[in-house]
């Protein structure tokens, strides 16, 4: 909001005053608005609640329960109640409920919550007999005040995200979110920083709203400001995931935006992976070289996109890169400028032959060992031959640093070729887990192996992998 040209944000209003519900935080965006799969967005409005102990999870029966908020009305009627007020000022709006408790385990509804927070259409359109059927039919009968479209439009508009945050990570998140923004970043050998009662202290004077001009003038007179210039001047940022708020990791002076083109994981039509995605990277990533040097890319996206956008932005390009790789609560910038090895930590490969095909089958396992699905998969397709390459303890720490990313592509992407080479392969399936900086390594390395498509995971109904990108 400080520092985007043209700005994004207009305005955000804390506890505001002509909201019922839905008042805690109200961000309002500039014309048009953010995407949000077809249609824009104007208005974001948040209602928060954080819990201190972790002793309750939510179903989706509370949000019809006022004594799940200790109320005389549910959570779910003040939302509808207040969108329906809302509604008739303008239709783009989206109202989100965000809470640090988690979705019960055994609970119908968190399969079809997709990242943004949206549910799935599934909600409206499945049988009414069904587990999913049933809860719809509950929060209908329960929302007296809205007609059956109505509610439809309600649910579309609605959004729930539930994030199990302990106040550490809450810390740890707005130390990096500081460092990117420019900001004086809180002292970890201090129990109190210059944040913590600041909303309060300006709620208390009656300042709850601030446009940008306005933000710029409390982050001067706190003393919060350390850098002029920003990092994100200098970064381009990627993104197909939808957040429930939008992060300075993400911020950037060149956004390629394609969100819209998703639900959740889950492309809106055949096109997408075929052509659109294609043709938007094409068209934005050339820009890249007008940013300060060295260029910071943060990939806020699917695997098989980050890949893509490196094979793109390859050697050949002659940019040097830093890739933002977010971890659990710590955003990490990774120097890909040299590679560097790591005792003892190479890649485990092993080879076997499916069938009397050429296409080859690649598995890489460094987040999470994905042989066994990735295997079934490449059976399943007809593939002629499978290689698994792992890290001798896949997990969230296999990779230390952008130094080590690199070697690891390198020696990846080499003993690979060797294979390709020798089976004649005319095509690499690769079916990745592992951090998105790294699929942007392979990506900027993919041209040594021929034409390569990565392949995407879906974690709904299937289970299985479906094709991403290509070469």
């Amino acid at each position: 909001m400080l520092y985007v040209d043209p700005p994004r944000v207009e305005k955000v209003v804390m506890e505001h005053r002509g909201v019922a519900a839905v008042d805690d935080v109200v961000v309002y965006y500039t014309t048009p608005g953010v995407a949000d799969a077809a249609r824009l967005v104007r208005i974001d409005y948040y209602q928060l609640k954080f819990h201190v102990a972790q002793s309750k999870c939510i179903a989706a029966s509370d949000l019809i329960d006022p004594a799940f908020t200790s109320t005389t009305q549910s959570l779910l009627w003040r939302f509808a109640e207040s969108w329906k007020a809302l509604r008739a000022g303008g239709t783009n709006i989206r109202l989100t409920f965000v809470t640090n408790w988690s979705w019960c385990a055994d609970d119908p509804l968190p399969p079809l919550i997709r990242d943004s927070g949206a549910l799935h259409d599934d909600f409206l359109d499945s049988s009414a007999g069904s587990k999913i059927g049933k809860v719809r039919a509950s929060w209908r009968a329960h929302l007296t005040l809205l007609d059956d479209e109505e509610f439809a439009a309600f649910i579309h508009e609605l959004r729930l995200c539930t994030r199990a945050v302990s106040q550490s990570q809450a810390e740890e998140w707005l130390a990096d979110r500081c460092d990117l923004a420019g900001l004086r970043r809180p002292n970890a050998a201090e129990n109190h920083s210059p944040y913590d009662d600041l909303a309060g202290r300006l709620l208390a004077q009656g300042r709850r709203e601030f446009t940008r001009d306005e933000l710029a003038e409390l982050v001067e007179r706190e003393n919060l400001r350390v850098s002029k210039e920003p990092p994100f001047r200098s970064t381009c940022a990627i993104r197909s995931f939808q957040r429930f708020a939008l992060v300075p990791e993400t911020d950037a002076r060149l956004i390629v935006d394609l969100t819209a083109l998703f639900r959740g994981r889950d492309p809106v039509n055949d096109e997408v992976w075929l052509k659109t995605v294609r043709e938007r990277l094409e068209e934005v990533l050339p820009q890249i070289d007008q940013l300060p040097k060295p260029v910071q890319v943060a990939l806020d996206t699917h695997l098989s996109i980050g890949w893509f956008a490196g094979t793109l932005l390859d050697a050949k390009a002659g940019i040097p890169i830093l890739l933002r790789q977010k971890g659990y609560g710590t955003v990490a910038l990774w120097d890909t400028d040299a590679p560097k090895a790591r005792s003892g930590d190479g890649w485990q490969i092993a080879t076997e032959r499916l069938g009397e095909t050429t296409d080859l089958a690649l598995a890489i396992s460094i987040t999470h060992d994905v042989a066994a699905e990735a295997r079934a998969f490449a059976v399943s397709a007809g593939m002629g031959s499978f290689v698994h390459a792992r890290l001798s303890t896949p997990g969230g720490a296999a990779i230390n640093d952008g130094g080590h990313a690199v070697w690891l592509a390198d020696e990846l992407v080499s003993a690979v070729r060797e294979i390709v080479r020798d089976q004649k392969a005319p095509r690499v399936h690769i079916f990745p887990a592992c951090p998105v900086a790294f699929a942007f390594l392979l990506g900027q390395r993919s041209a040594a192996l021929g034409p390569v498509t990565m392949y995407e995971y879906d974690f709904g109904a299937s289970k299985t992998y479906r094709p991403g990108m290509s070469t």
